[in-house]
């Protein structure tokens, strides 16, 4: 009688009793089974056709080997109990990313406060007293111009020649004064000497700005907004120097990611116009402001 048995994977086979004792390839799974011996307990049941479960096309192999057979599935009891075993542990978590992170917070929060800090400065301690030096003389190489200047303060000067701008800087590394000729201020300014024109009604009061009042609030619209990020100036004034009638104005802005104070001055002619910039920190501006206008009222021709 035919011998019935299941592949571990649940695939049903019948065979003959000549095949007991001898292996075979499953066609469901692929793995090697092994038909077991007949046993006399069980009772035979007849052989369906080959459309049935049971199919008779067994495909025994008598040289075939068996591979490892598949590891027996623990009990769920023993996967349960290594759950809980598992989840009675902690994971402990990693100090380096503690370190790491508060290392993060610590510069962010000196970063912050430092820059709160730097910009109360001016409210601490109360007005400053006024800085004092002494005073030299700066002619420049090419004759343009003379200024005097606080004497210790580092000089940077050049131009005037194969169309650069002629130029001199003092520096004390809180306060800066820089003297600039400007070709474009220069038309500006010969463009505000023409006047508007046109027809002059008789009896018609006709009241012109000075020239140099022109040219410093088109250079402030044109130039200085935006070199200067915030750039806010106070209505100027009229300001003679040895050099000639000129425009002064203070402003505020900012020079990169400080706040700075200055004066600016404008000096207006039909070949060389300057700009005279005196700039420092906001709140040193009262200790530096007296310098900075002995340096202004200086300017001249060499």
């Amino acid at each position: 009688m035919p011998i019935a048995f299941k592949c571990s994977c649940g695939k049903a086979y019948k065979v003959p009793d000549a095949a007991a004792g001898k292996k075979m390839k499953c066609k469901e799974c692929g793995k090697p089974v092994k038909v077991p011996a007949k046993s006399a307990k069980k009772k035979s049941k007849p052989v369906r056709d080959a459309g049935d479960e049971f199919s008779m096309d067994f495909g025994l192999e008598d040289d075939f080997t068996p591979g490892e057979l598949p590891p027996r599935r623990k009990k769920d009891g023993g996967e349960k109990k290594n759950r809980k075993s598992s989840a009675g542990k902690k994971k402990q978590p990693s100090k380096t990313g503690l370190y790491i992170g508060g290392g993060v917070v610590a510069v962010l929060l000196i970063g912050v406060g430092g820059y709160f800090a730097f910009n109360a400065l001016p409210e601490m301690g109360g007005p400053k007293e006024p800085i004092k030096v002494t005073y030299t003389s700066f002619e420049h190489e090419l004759g343009m111009f003379k200024i005097k200047h606080p004497e210790g303060w580092k000089i940077t000067s050049g131009g005037g020649s194969g169309g650069r701008p002629a130029r001199a800087s003092f520096n004390d590394g809180t306060g800066n004064i820089s003297v600039v000729h400007s070709e474009k201020g220069a038309s500006f300014s010969m463009m505000a000497s023409a006047g508007g024109g046109g027809q002059i009604i008789p009896g018609e009061e006709i009241e012109e700005e000075p020239p140099a009042k022109s040219v410093h609030e088109v250079m402030a619209e044109t130039k200085y907004s935006i070199e200067y990020k915030d750039f806010e100036e106070l209505p100027g004034k009229e300001f003679r120097v040895p050099y000639g009638e000129g425009w002064l104005s203070e402003f505020t802005g900012k020079d990169g990611f400080s706040k700075i104070k200055a004066y600016r001055l404008t000096l207006p002619g039909s070949t060389h116009q300057y700009t005279i910039i005196c700039k420092c920190p906001d709140y040193r501006f009262d200790e530096y402001k007296g310098v900075f206008m002995e340096v202004i009222k200086s300017m001249d021709r060499k």
